[in-house]
This record gives C-alpha cells, structure tokens and sequence, in this order.
C-alpha cells in the first residue's frame, strides 16, 4: 500500500498546519499527528516530494513512537529522470538536486537505455559522491574518479596520483585502465619511490617545492565510526535531530548544542581523531550530515541513528 502524502508548516512557528493524504481511494486532511499515524499505519510506502529535507523532520518522531517503519520514496530525487528539461521546481522547498547528483543520474540513463528502479538503486550503491566531480561544462571540465570508475571513458590528458606499488594483479588490471585512459598524455604522481620498479625506463621529473599539508580536515564518520548499539536508548533524541543540526565534541562523545550527549565514537574514529590532535590539529565544528535508521541483529525494531561530520582546522604559525 502506497500513501502519497505532503505537509503544510508554518514559516514563522514551524508548526504543522495540515497533513494530506491519499491512499487509494481514502483521502486525508488534518493537522493531526495521531489521526494521521492512524491512516498511514498499514502502508508499505511514505511518497512525497522533498521528503527527507522537509517532510520527514515532522513526523520522525511519531513514527518512532508508533513503530511504524513504512520504506520512504522521496520523488525529488526522481525528478531529473521524470523531467530532465526541467528537473527541479518551485517544490523543492528546502533542498534541490546538485550538480553531482544530476551527473550520476546522467550516467544511468546513458548506461542503461531502460530505466528500472531496480537498476538505479544498483546503480547508486556502487557509486559515491568522489567517483564523478565533473565541472559544470563538458568542455573545459576536469573530471574525478577512481581507476575503476574510469573504465571505458577517454581523456584528453590522464593524471594518475599513485600512493603505493601495485600489490597483486587486480591492482595492476586498475592500473592498466588509467594509463589506457589518456589520448594524447599520462602524468603520474607517485608517492616517492612507489612505482620505479614497475616503470624504470620513464622520464622522471621532481618537483623541489614544498606543498604544507591544508590547515583544514574534514571527517565525514559513517557506520563503523560510531557505536551503534547506544543509538537504541537515544532515538527520541535523535528524533529531535535534523540534517545540518550542530554537534560539539567532548571526546570521546558528541553533543547536541544543548549539551545532551548524542553518540559515541568509536574505536577507529578516536584512533583518527587523537592522530588529527597529535598533528595540532584543532576541533572547530561538527554538524549532523544525515539521519538514518538502523537495526541490530538482535533489535526488535529500528533505531534512528546519526551519521556526524567533524571539521577539524590546524593554526597558523605565527
């Protein structure tokens, strides 16, 4: 069961004004949160546009409380397949597609000439936001992407930043791949010495400047940074929670700007967090970069669970 659904709030309190509804041939209209929980309780399917940065803030919380767990479509992000001329609208309210977005989706649709939602949500789990940073203009642009990503495209110019030697053949089939990539020209970039065994006939050139490391680092923490199970006993907290809410560091937990402690980091993220302090780095700002819902494998029920950025900036000398 399918309930396609939008909310009217007010620009001022931010209260809920009206809930609307369809689901079938029921129809709703009601401010009322319980009455809507109500209606939408045996869907299988929450449909709305901008749904997870307007909507969904609204009734997070009571979905939770009902223990309803509906999967959610947000059909903003369907719009560029929907309506490519225009693929976004006055509806957009608080969010719209970026440029990144737009690229991904450009590259389904040339990589697959009938479009399934099976094929897309394929597609968009073996793909991440670094595999393709393409310019806004097909000429001119440089484009980003890992050696795998790279694979039956060509470039103009190809420049391969190599940290290590090849270890086994799949690293030496990846590597193959970005020196065939090029038309005209290969530059690579190895970290000292890394690659002289695999090519010692090429012209080396070294460059004597000295580069300082940037004076800003920015942690983007997933799944194993945090410790899932304490999300169980906070979801009313997280509940409470939106994308981009502050978060202050008391190591090795994060607040909310309330001082309510929200999360913990885990073993490996307190590991990269004392080695950025080790470096003088300084701890300046964190954020709630998303909200998603998660359940261990002896959880009864999901718990919505956050996923923190942390910047970190280094003082200049004086």
């Amino acid at each position: 069961m399918l309930v396609f659904w939008d909310a009217e709030v007010s620009e001022t309190t931010h209260q809920v004004l009206d809930l609307g509804a369809v689901k079938g041939k029921s129809t709703f209209h009601s401010p009322s949160l319980p009455d809507f929980m109500a209606f939408i309780r045996d869907a299988q399917f929450l449909v709305a546009h901008n749904l997870f940065a307007h909507d969904l803030r609204y009734i997070r919380a009571d979905l939770d409380r009902e223990g309803l767990r509906p999967a959610l479509i947000d059909t903003l992000y369907l719009s560029p397949l929907l309506f490519p001329g225009k693929p976004s609208h006055r509806l957009s309210k608080d969010d719209k597609p970026d440029s990144t977005l737009l690229s991904l989706l450009a590259s389904f649709e040339s990589l697959n000439p009938h479009l399934y939602l099976s094929d897309l949500v394929q597609f968009l789990r073996e793909s991440s936001l670094e595999d393709d940073l393409t310019g806004p203009d097909e000429k001119g642009s440089i484009t980003v992407c890992t050696l795998h990503k790279a694979k039956g495209r060509e470039f103009d110019q190809a420049f391969l930043v190599l940290s290590r030697r090849p270890a086994d053949d799949a690293d030496r089939r990846a590597l193959y791949v970005g020196l065939t990539r090029a038309r005209h020209e290969v530059r690579i970039f190895q970290h000292e010495n890394a690659m002289d065994a695999v090519f010692p006939e090429l012209e080396r050139q070294t460059d004597p400047c000295h580069y300082p490391s940037y004076p800003q680092t920015v942690l983007s923490l997933g799944f194993r940074d945090v410790f899932l199970s304490g999300f169980s006993a906070r979801t009313d907290l997280v509940a409470s929670c939106h994308s981009g809410a502050p978060l202050t560091l008391h190591f090795p937990f994060l607040l909310r700007a309330d001082g309510v402690r929200l999360l913990c980091l885990s073993k490996s993220a307190q590991d990269r967090v004392r080695e950025l302090t080790n470096k003088s780095y300084v701890f300046t700002r964190g954020y709630v970069r998303a909200i998603v819902a998660w359940q261990g494998a002896e959880d009864e029920k999901e718990s919505w669970m956050v996923l923190p950025t942390l910047v970190f900036r280094r003082p200049s000398p004086d």
